[in-house]
């Protein structure tokens, strides 16, 4: 008798649940958006992050499987973006946070299938103009400080304190 009745309170939850689910998912709209491929028959994402970005695999021309990156439009192979001489093959990528750090894997410089982490570094001419801009506002600050100093009047001292330390 207890069987019975948890199999029914158990099929209710279930419509209830599919039935709440169904009206959610009539207000949801989705968009399709083809990736493309890096050259290949085929690919795959994996995962995508809140701004958008899509990490993934996909067959080159040579038939390769390679980890991409999918921004703004634009399929890139990781392999790309990594120095050639580190003799690795990023083959797949898996996750992607919002600070664009992606998680993977690949073929290491002896051959062996390892776990990759890619964090971004910004490139050498947004740090030249990052250290250019904090020296320029360095260099206003001090000339707006130097220019109020020059202009304050030297504060007055009475003489008879002056001439009272003369021995």
């Amino acid at each position: 008798m207890n069987a019975l009745t948890f199999k029914r309170v158990g099929f209710a939850a279930v419509v209830l649940l599919l039935s709440v689910t169904n009206d959610a998912w009539s207000q949801i709209q989705y968009t399709v958006t083809d990736l493309g491929t890096l050259g290949g028959t085929s690919s795959s994402a994996n995962d995508i992050n809140n701004n958008g970005q899509v990490v993934g695999w996909a067959y080159t021309s040579s038939n390769n499987q390679h980890a991409f990156l999918y921004s703004n439009g634009t399929m890139t192979d990781l392999n790309s973006l990594i120095d050639p001489n580190a003799d690795w093959t990023l083959t797949a990528a898996n996750a992607i946070n919002d600070n664009g750090w992606i998680v993977g894997y690949g073929t290491n410089p002896v051959g062996q299938t390892d776990a990759f982490l890619l964090a971004p570094t910004p490139e050498p001419s947004t740090l030249v103009l990052l250290v250019a801009g904090g020296l320029c506002l360095v260099g206003y600050a001090w000339r707006r400080w130097k220019q109020e100093s020059d202009s304050r009047p030297l504060p007055a001292i009475p003489l008879s304190l002056v001439m009272a330390n003369v021995p």
